[in-house]
């Protein structure tokens, strides 16, 4: 079952990034993805042995693998904008503070020079 899910997961996402390889790759080869890929079989197997008797047929099973892509693909990329978006912020301050050091350098040879005038 694993095999089949990982191929329909990697089609979908393919074709879901068609216009970006670079995304689909990096989706593709993450590190979390087979983790991803055991829980949504594990999920299937809980659903078809169940009290309800869930069948999926092809159709539907690659429907719940495509769902299953799109929730990962989704989590997965927000998770790198939040770590990017954070590092800008870090790069942001330390720019920031090292503006109000310059102006303070620049206040204290002011000072120097207004008490040498004096």
């Amino acid at each position: 079952m694993l095999v089949g899910v990982e191929k329909i997961f990697d089609e979908h996402i393919r074709f879901r990034f068609l216009s970006k390889p670079d995304v689909a790759q990096y989706l593709i080869n993450h590190e979390r993805k087979p983790l991803v890929l055991n829980n949504l079989c594990e999920q299937v197997k809980l659903a078809e042995n169940s009290n309800i008797g869930v069948r999926f047929n092809g159709p539907q099973f690659k429907q719940i693998v495509k769902a299953g892509a799109d929730l990962f693909a989704k989590a997965a990329l927000d998770y790198l904008e939040e770590n990017l978006i954070t590092q800008a912020e870090k790069a942001r301050r330390i720019s920031e503070a090292s503006e109000l050091d310059d102006i303070a350098d620049c206040l204290a040879e002011g000072d120097e020079i207004v008490n040498e005038l004096d």
